[in-house]
């Protein structure tokens, strides 16, 4: 990268960037936020952040960061404890493709064709790796070597919060290839999280409005008072028809029931959330009798 003076001696000097690595170019002109990058580019970023970029020129502005004070900060702020970083490092050093990728950090990534087995699984992210303290790292993530992944992927479960509690956890100290997906896996499984989990609501369907009154009508018991009371409500004219009732029984219900049919006539279709009065046999014969001889 070259820097072209312009102008001199001002308090706003201008320079002309050039560069012939195209990474390196929509690494620092991305959208990504800071955390996103790897820590050796965020550091870059962090020393670019005293020039102003506008209309391809940089703008000299003070800065308040030293950079290494940053990328030391974020492996400080890691919620790993210091035993569990030094285990990672080793076993970093121990996994054959996390030892590979350290060396591609450090000396650079060879053409994508020439990659082989898991290594191209991190091709996709090859720009966010980095290798910071020893610690191979995506971003400010740790990279788990796979002799690992079990052991993390139980801490993060631990206290079985969920998939998106899990995921944040993960989201801000850990990654591999696939972590996503195993986390789902996971909790998917778990007897605990199984009994926990909330039970979906089934969706309502909206009954076909009726063609004419008295068509189609709808029937619950209910209390008030300490009494007990059965409800008729007609769909067409949202009519309601309430009366008393001396006990609970499906016969008492017929009775009172035939009563109101007797006013009004005997429906097409009476609707009923099946409790005991409506679910007996002697209802069902009456809706036999009554309702379906009718319809015939």
């Amino acid at each position: 990268m070259a820097f072209h003076v312009e102008t001199a001696f001002h308090v706003e000097t201008a320079f002309h960037v050039e560069t012939d690595h195209k990474p390196l170019v929509s690494l620092l002109s991305s959208n990504r936020r800071l955390e996103e990058l790897p820590l050796r580019v965020q550091r870059f970023r962090l020393r670019l952040m005293q020039y102003l970029i506008e209309e391809s020129t940089l703008l000299l502005q003070e800065v308040a960061i030293a950079s290494d004070e940053y990328v030391d900060h974020i492996l400080d702020s890691l919620p790993v404890q210091t035993e569990t970083l030094a285990k990672i490092r080793e076993q970093q050093d121990a996994d054959e493709t996390s030892y590979q990728l350290k060396q591609f950090c450090r000396k650079g990534w060879p053409p994508k064709h020439k990659l082989k087995g898991d290594i191209k699984k991190f091709w996709a992210v090859s720009s966010e790796l980095s290798v910071e303290e020893g610690l191979l790292l995506r971003g400010s993530r740790l990279v788990i070597p796979t002799s690992m992944q079990a052991e993390i992927l139980h801490k993060l479960h631990l206290g079985h919060l969920g998939i998106t509690k899990c995921r944040e956890r993960a989201r801000s100290a850990v990654w591999w290839p696939g972590i996503t997906s195993q986390l789902q896996y996971k909790i998917e499984h778990c007897s605990i999280c199984s009994k926990q989990r909330p039970i979906p609501v089934e969706p309502l369907f909206p009954t076909v409005f009726p063609s004419r009154p008295w068509q189609t009508l709808g029937t619950d018991l209910f209390e008030w008072g300490g009494r007990s009371f059965l409800l008729v409500v007609d769909y067409y004219s949202r009519n309601p028809e309430v009366v008393s009732l001396t006990n609970t029984s499906s016969k008492e219900v017929i009775y009172k029931m035939k009563a109101i049919f007797a006013r009004h006539g005997i429906p097409d279709e009476v609707r009923s959330d099946n409790g005991p009065q409506y679910a007996s046999e002697i209802f069902a014969k009456f809706a036999r009798v009554r309702l379906c001889a009718h319809n015939e």
